[in-house]
């Protein structure tokens, strides 16, 4: 849960002066890590990555130390161009619920998640990351399979690359080892494609079609794009084709978003 510096530190405390230190064997010197400690008589780092000292001083109490991470993930979307009118994002949330993405994938069933991150300084991931989907998850780190070609990383900003995914499949697109050179984590996006699910809600219905048909032959936008079914740059009587062609699909059951 510490960040690269600690790997290979060793933690130690003294029970008299009621400090904790850091010892780095690699240079054989100790460094301050706290102090004002009362009566300090165990130390250990637990299976959460987080360091545990027991105190026997104000009648014994036990304490968790956590490292505040500086990296996060700021917002991630799916994104797909629109023909010649230009790419339009359909946000993903980062906790609960996932992002459906209506629109089509093409032949291969391309999608293309674009993450951005805050640290202290430029973000790399793990290994030579790449992006794989298999019965509902996607990798991204080492050991990731190339489904859909190399994930790029460019300043705060992490390109995944999707193919093979299916039209009514949710995805859990992990990105492993993140790192700004303070701190290391790693963290899980989901994302649900429904094609043709227009109003977000986990089903393909009249509503959808009705929605799309409101909105034929009107200029493709930032507010009407997801209508754009099939992601040709215009709405128009093949984008309703296809909504009614999947109607009464749903999400699977058991990775259906939840309301």
């Amino acid at each position: 849960q510490f960040p690269n510096s600690y790997v290979g530190k060793y933690f130690f405390a003294d029970l008299c002066n009621g400090w904790i230190r850091l010892f780095n064997p690699a240079t054989n010197t100790a460094s301050a890590f706290a102090q004002g400690i009362s009566t300090p008589v165990d130390l250990a780092v637990g299976a959460d990555g987080s360091l545990y000292y027991l105190a026997q001083g104000n009648g014994g109490q036990l304490f968790r130390v956590q490292f505040a991470s500086t990296v996060a993930v700021q917002s991630a979307v799916s994104r797909k161009s629109h023909g010649g009118v230009g790419a339009f994002d359909v946000p993903l949330p980062l906790t609960g619920t996932a992002g459906v993405e209506p629109r089509t994938g093409g032949a291969s069933n391309d999608y293309q998640i674009v993450v951005t991150l805050t640290g202290n300084g430029p973000i790399s991931v793990d290994g030579s990351p790449q992006a794989q989907v298999a019965t509902g998850s996607a990798t991204v780190g080492a050991g990731g399979v190339s489904n859909g070609g190399a994930v790029t990383v460019s300043g705060s900003t992490i390109t995944i690359p999707l193919t093979n995914v299916a039209n009514a499949q949710t995805i859990a697109v992990t990105l492993n080892n993140v790192n700004d050179g303070t701190s290391t984590r790693s963290f899980t996006i989901p994302m649900s494609v429904l094609i043709g699910d227009i109003n977000a809600n986990g089903g393909v219905s009249a509503s959808d079609i009705g929605q799309v048909k409101a909105m034929t032959g009107q200029t493709v936008g930032s507010g009407n794009f997801r209508d754009d079914v099939n992601a040709s740059g215009a709405i128009n009587a093949s984008d309703v084709a296809l909504v009614k062609s999947v109607a009464g699909t749903s999400l699977p059951a058991a990775i259906s978003r939840q309301k």
